[in-house]
């Protein structure tokens, strides 16, 4: 935690430069980029710490400050902050809304392979288990040639 709070106090005092937002990284604002590390870092912190609902906070403006970004491939944040959002859902055993976040990554993103794992994970703790076996089916699809599988807490 010592470490991951100097990090993150590194990151803020790059955030603060006054000449961030004169840099593009690719044809996104690098504070707007960095903002991103910054709420993401933060919610980790937070989450750590004990503070569920200020980083659940967190990335709920990570998530808004990420749909700002304009397309590109590949992304020019690369850890979707949906993601991140609904695995904190899910590790505080709040899977309904996990799982809507999940859905909402999907339509990002559509049959992303961390999305349908968490999704599936949600599913299944709600009891859906039509629905579960489904995305499952999806999950195994997208996972097929992968050379590592995901585990509960992974994603």
């Amino acid at each position: 935690m010592a470490e991951a709070s100097q990090e993150l106090s590194a990151l803020k005092t790059s955030f603060q430069s006054p000449d961030l937002p004169n840099y593009y990284i690719w044809w996104n604002p690098a504070n707007t980029i960095l903002g991103l590390g910054v709420q993401a870092l933060e919610a980790e912190i937070s989450f750590a710490s004990g503070n569920v609902q200020h980083a659940i906070e967190l990335l709920e403006e990570a998530v808004d400050l990420e749909s700002q970004l304009i397309y590109d491939e590949p992304p020019p944040w690369s850890v979707p902050s949906r993601q991140l959002l609904g695995r904190m859902l899910f590790d505080s055993q709040n899977y309904e809304a996990a799982r809507e976040i999940f859905l909402a990554d999907l339509e990002q993103y559509p049959e992303n392979g961390w999305s349908l794992f968490g999704l599936y994970q949600s599913l299944v703790l709600l009891k859906q288990t039509d629905q579960a076996k489904e995305v499952k089916s999806r999950f195994e699809l997208a996972w097929k040639t992968a050379d590592t599988q995901p585990v509960v807490g992974s994603f």
